[in-house]
């Protein structure tokens, strides 16, 4: 099923209760008035819903199947440079009444994904090649292109249970595509086309007035143009995908060399698939720790058949001597008392090794005392490797090409989510960018492509310690199941994520204290 939504469109007696899955795809063209999504179903079964686009949303409610509702909004205006701004505040500004499951936002050229309020966002990128228009624009442009296929898990009432999302980043336009596309035709005989357009100007209708044999005096004198701005037709018109040759003055039209269509993404069945937990800021030894998420993250990992974690920091709870309060919030003081702690308490699952970097609170030890915590984990926990303070790069043993960055940065949080991501990209080197970039230290869960690097916040897996309280921070509870799809060069050509998110009603009173360690051995 294709269904394409104007802003006058609404499907009213649409029928989806075969449908979980969509496609979400941008603006075709940057200057139209309003978006275009295109979205692709897939068979499997989800609660009859309603789809309004740029209005307040009217559901359809159904007391047995529940109600899974989606708001397509396109904006308008200038191009914030944060790409979550707009998401967040159109968030914000939805009364409780008001608030959809699932919050689809195009017009600005971007691409991100968040859980906020209950309601998950994704903001569409475009499937165009950067325009004059994005090029001209007061403000910069950055233009991703790619595509989003969401999957979407109800539970037994039928209502939104989460969320499974595909996102498919396209580094590569084709020229003069317009010219030279063709239908797509599926395997199935289903055919999904777009009227194919003859766009032509003057150039192709000189190539249409050329024929072999004729010389240049004769076609320049017919066309009404000197035989030397003749010959530079010519050359545009090889630039395009014609074959023009010029032999003894005389015009040769071979055969066109792009007949056929061009694909810029391989299947899926020519990458290679590289399957990761990345978690952060566990907080080890503060009161307020949640080792029984941690567990379950681990027996979850277990049970879907990974064999990496990522750990983006803030392990343990650290010892600051220049806050005199933290010794109350810690039921373990000291370097070597923390040390013994996750070396008998963190998750030790045969089969799964756990990279990590060191954060702010790790390196207390250090200021302290001069205790590298990173190395004396490692030298304790054979199954955990240290990558190093605050940045670490880590190549996966499947593809040694991908470079994923791991980050613990200082400071604040900001109030929009990319805000702080987007400044760190910005100040990359030519040459250095890492294909995937995850954060840990805010407490925050947010996606986002910007300039072809594909960057994540890590939520954290703590409950609100009495600084963040004191502090107003947030304090998002989660961790990401990743799937990259990487290419030959190392190059992320599509990745799946799904985020476990944890509520207050997850937490544990008293965890430090009840709670064992997870040991888990493989079966043989």
């Amino acid at each position: 099923m294709v269904a394409e939504l104007s802003k006058k469109t609404m499907l009213e007696n649409s029928d989806f209760s075969e449908i979980d899955c969509f496609c979400f795809t941008g603006a075709l063209e940057r200057n139209c008035k309003f978006a275009y999504f295109i979205w692709l179903a897939f068979s499997r079964k989800m609660p009859n819903c309603l789809i309004h686009q740029s209005r307040p949303i009217i559901f359809h409610r159904d007391k047995r199947s529940g109600n899974i509702s989606l708001y397509l909004h396109h904006s308008s205006g200038n191009v914030p440079y944060t790409i979550s701004y707009k998401p967040q505040q159109k968030i914000s500004s939805l009364r409780n009444e008001d608030k959809t499951d699932i919050l689809v936002t195009s017009h600005f050229a971007a691409c991100d994904s968040f859980l906020r309020r209950g309601v998950r966002s994704y903001q569409v990128p475009t499937v165009t090649a950067t325009t004059d228009e994005m090029k001209d624009a007061n403000t910069p442009v950055y233009n991703t292109i790619g595509s989003w296929i969401v999957t979407l898990d109800k539970d037994k009432k039928g209502n939104l249970k989460g969320t499974s999302q595909m996102y498919i980043p396209y580094y590569k336009t084709i020229k003069d595509d317009y010219r030279t596309f063709k239908k797509l035709e599926l395997l199935d005989h289903t055919t999904i086309s777009v009227p194919e357009i003859n766009v032509k100007d003057d150039k192709d209708k000189i190539f249409d007035m050329l024929k072999n044999g004729q010389s240049l005096d004769e076609i320049a004198k017919k066309v009404g143009i000197s035989s030397l701005k003749l010959g530079g037709v010519i050359e545009q018109l090889n630039t395009r995908g014609y074959n023009i040759i010029i032999v003894d003055n005389k015009v040769v039209v071979k055969k066109s060399k792009n007949k056929n269509n061009k694909f810029i993404k391989p299947n899926m069945s020519e990458l290679k698939k590289i399957r990761q937990l990345w978690i952060s800021d566990t907080h080890l030894c503060n009161e307020a720790q949640q080792l029984n998420l941690l567990n379950k993250v681990y027996k979850e990992a277990y049970d879907r058949g990974i064999d990496t974690v990522l750990h983006f920091g803030d392990v343990l709870d650290g010892d600051y001597h220049n806050r005199p309060e933290h010794q109350y919030a810690l039921f373990r003081l000291g370097a070597s008392r923390q040390l013994d702690y996750i070396t008998n308490y963190y998750p030790k699952v045969e089969g799964i090794d756990t990279y990590f970097i060191t954060g702010t609170h790790d390196q207390t030890h250090c200021k302290n005392g001069g205790v590298f915590m990173g190395e004396a984990i490692e030298e304790k926990r054979p199954d955990m490797h240290f990558l190093g303070d605050d940045k670490g790069i880590f190549n996966p043993k499947e593809s040694i090409k991908t470079s994923e960055e791991m980050f613990h940065p200082g400071g604040g949080c900001s109030s929009s989510l990319s805000y702080k991501m987007q400044k760190y990209i910005d100040k990359m080197e030519p040459g250095t960018k890492p294909n995937i970039i995850g954060s840990g230290h805010f407490h925050q869960s947010h996606m986002m492509a910007y300039r072809n690097v594909i960057a994540f916040l890590i939520p954290c897996l703590t409950a609100k310690t009495n600084f963040a309280i004191r502090q107003g921070l947030e304090n998002t509870m989660g961790a990401y199941f990743i799937d990259m799809y990487v290419n030959k060069d190392g190059d992320i050509e599509m990745i799946e994520f799904e985020e476990k998110r944890y509520t207050e009603k997850d937490i544990k009173k008293d965890d430090y204290m009840k709670t064992k360690q997870l040991v888990l051995k493989r079966d043989n």
